[in-house]
């Protein structure tokens, strides 16, 4: 499956890379984030697809508004700006284009719309609305439209979204130029990420006797407002997806701190004892407390030791 380039609230990044670096198409709209595409199949979330097709869709147009009108089309205009326009005949052209676009994608918002359609100030309000703050559709889930119907009926029409090229640099640090066309588009995200403001916080991982992290029971559900561990540690999909991303140094790190003890009570030290929390170099000094002595590290070891075998590091240019 192709990639799937979405923008994002700004300023959130993807791995390491800079701004710059993003994939950018020919009109400056520029990805924050890049998504595989297969996600979306796998996890079944198939509304992401058109829900990025219809974003993409509407801001395309209102970037259309704002140059008809004589406007900067990705800044949002001044009160004075939107002030000059007012009974303009370029009110009413934008308001039919937009009548138009939502009666493909959301009849029901056409609909209470055409309730005022020959009130010019009523008009002049939304016109001014999605000049200032963009397009927003109403689109309950008893939307009367056959969704893939629906985005074939706007890719056919005069509000079609930009679908081409765009660049980016490669891991090799070259600027590159893909061959078809990739759509830029937002898409709303929820980071599922807790902080320590609230009673959903948690500080560390749970941990049985044996050292490694433990699952969560009812007992641990019931006995305080909420959850007091995390759900889980790093599984085996995220092992490899934090190995190929920041290397396996900082996964060893991660692995390390949730399942070795003494990792886990040094690191937990060192935020409580620090100045600055939030700003913390190293959690864990691996000159007192060297990686590789992890519960389930020691495990195994212990099990081959007592077979006579054992695993011995040799670099790769030594015989």
């Amino acid at each position: 499956m192709s990639r799937v380039y979405l923008k994002t609230t700004k300023g959130v990044d993807c791995a390491t890379r800079k701004d710059e670096d993003m994939p950018v198409d020919e009109n400056g709209n520029r990805a924050d984030v890049v998504i595989y595409g297969g996600s979306t199949v796998k996890r079944m979330n198939i509304g992401r697809m058109y829900e990025q097709f219809l974003n993409a869709a509407s801001r395309d147009l209102t970037h259309r508004l704002r140059r008809e009108c004589g406007l900067d089309a990705k800044l949002k205009p001044t009160q004075y700006q939107i002030a000059q326009l007012n009974g303009q005949p370029i009110i009413d052209w934008c308001w039919e284009k937009l009548l138009g676009y939502y009666h493909i994608v959301t009849p029901l918002q056409y609909d209470m719309l055409m309730v005022d359609n020959e009130d010019p100030n009523a008009r002049f309000r939304h016109v001014s609305s999605v000049l200032k703050d963009g397009i927003y559709l109403y689109f309950p889930p008893d939307n009367p439209v056959n969704n893939l119907e629906m985005v074939m009926a706007v890719r056919d029409s005069e509000y079609c979204p930009h679908y081409g090229p765009v660049t980016y640099r490669d891991n090799a640090g070259r600027m590159v130029t893909t061959s078809g066309p990739v759509l830029i588009g937002s898409l709303y995200m929820i980071m599922l990420e807790k902080t320590g403001e609230d009673w959903s916080g948690a500080a560390s991982v749970k941990t049985q006797h044996f050292g490694v992290p433990a699952k969560l029971s009812n007992y641990d559900k019931q006995t305080s407002p909420g959850r007091q561990a995390p759900v889980r540690g790093l599984g085996e999909s995220e092992t490899r997806l934090f190995t190929t991303t920041v290397g396996p140094q900082a996964t060893m790190e991660l692995l390390d701190q949730s399942n070795n003890p003494d990792s886990h009570r040094m690191a937990t030290e060192t935020i409580l004892k620090s100045t600055f929390p939030t700003n913390i170099d190293r959690a864990v000094d691996r000159q007192k407390v060297p990686l590789g002595h992890s519960r389930p590290v020691s495990f195994v070891n212990h099990l081959m030791a007592c077979r006579g075998i054992k695993f011995v590091h040799v670099d790769d240019h030594k015989e």
